[in-house]
C-alpha cells in the first residue's frame, strides 16, 4: 500500500517556471488524500511559491522546499536546516567573484537578492512568484540562509565547475537545480534526507513511498523510495537511478500515475502489478 506520494515540480509536473498547474492535479490530490495517501511536493522552490501553486489543496499537503532544507505538513513546520552564517557569507563572496553570476539567498519565507542581481530577482518574482526582497548587501542580513543559489543565465554548470563547485562540494551539498541554477544547502541536506525524516516522523516505510523527479537534485529522493519514478523528460542520470519511468511532463506523466494508483486502490488491485507497465 502506498502511504506517501511525493513529486518534484519544475521539469516534473510542468516545464520550468510554468505559472499554472493543470487543475486536474488538484482533483487527483484530493482523491489520494481521501484514500489515506499523503500527497507532498519536494522542490528547490521556496515554500511560499509551492503553496501558491497548490493553493486549492495546500492545507493538508506535505511541502518540502529549498531542496530539503525546510518541511511543512498541514501548516506546521516539521524541520528547517540552515547554512551557518559564516558559510553563507563566504558563498556570497565567492559567487560575486564569478563572471555573470548572481546571488539568491533563501530563508524560510523570503528570498533575498542584492544590488546587481536584478535579473534573477525579477525572474523569481515574476515567473516563479517568490516572496522576494532586494537589499543593498546580502552580507548585512541577520537571517540564516536555508538554500543559496548561484544564478547565471547561461553555462552555470560550466562556470561553477571551474573552481566554485570543487571547493564547496567538500563542505556542503551542491546540486544543479536547473539550467540556470547551482544550489547549495547544508551538509546532509537534500530531498532524500527530507523524505527519510518525514518517513520516520510519520511512521512510513520506503516500501510505502512513491516519488517522482527529473533532475540531479531529485536523485537522493528516488533512493529513499521503493517506487521511484523518473519523468519521461528526465535527465539520463535520473532515469538510471529510478525503478520506473513515466510519460513526460507535457503529457502529464505524474497525473497519469496518480490516476492509475487511484483506480487500482478502488479496484483492490496489487500495486506492484498495477505499476509494472512503468517498470524499466
Amino acid at each position: 500500500m502506498i502511504k506517501l506520494f511525493v513529486t518534484d515540480i519544475d521539469g516534473t509536473l510542468m516545464a520550468d517556471g510554468t505559472p499554472v498547474l493543470n487543475p486536474a492535479y488538484y482533483t487527483a490530490v484530493e482523491k489520494l488524500q481521501e484514500r489515506g495517501i499523503i500527497f507532498g511536493v519536494a522542490s528547490g522552490r521556496q515554500i511560499f511559491s509551492i503553496q501558491r501553486i497548490f493553493e486549492p489543496v495546500k492545507d493538508d499537503m506535505l511541502h518540502i522546499g529549498e531542496n530539503g532544507a525546510f518541511g511543512v505538513y498541514q501548516g506546521k513546520e516539521l524541520f528547517h536546516r540552515p547554512l551557518t552564517k559564516e558559510m553563507s557569507e563566504e558563498i556570497v563572496k565567492d559567487t560575486r567573484a564569478m563572471p555573470g553570476c548572481m546571488c539568491m539567498y533563501d530563508t524560510r519565507y523570503v528570498s533575498y537578492y542584492e544590488k546587481g542581481g536584478e535579473e534573477v530577482y525579477n525572474l523569481m518574482k515574476d515567473k516563479f512568484h517568490y516572496h522576494c526582497q532586494m537589499v543593498e548587501d546580502l552580507l548585512e542580513l541577520e537571517e540564516t540562509c536555508l538554500k543559496f543559489s548561484v544564478y547565471r543565465a547561461v553555462d552555470v554548470e560550466k562556470v561553477t565547475d571551474q573552481e566554485f563547485n570543487p571547493k564547496w562540494k567538500k563542505r556542503v551539498e551542491v546540486a544543479c537545480g536547473g539550467t540556470c541554477f547551482m544550489d547549495l544547502v547544508n551538509r546532509g541536506v537534500n530531498k532524500g534526507s527530507a523524505i527519510r525524516t518525514v518517513q520516520e516522523m510519520l511512521g512510513i516505510d520506503p516500501s510505502e513511498t512513491l516519488v517522482f523527479g527529473d533532475n540531479i537534485n531529485d536523485i537522493e529522493m528516488l533512493e529513499a523510495a521503493e517506487f521511484s519514478f523518473a519523468i519521461g523528460n528526465a535527465r539520463e542520470e535520473v532515469k538510471n537511478t529510478a525503478s520506473y519511468v513515466g510519460e513526460d511532463n507535457q503529457h502529464d506523466g505524474v497525473l497519469k500515475v496518480m490516476n492509475t494508483l487511484i483506480e487500482g486502490i478502488d479496484q483492490g488491485a496489487d500495486i506492484r502489478e498495477l505499476l509494472k507497465k512503468y517498470k524499466k
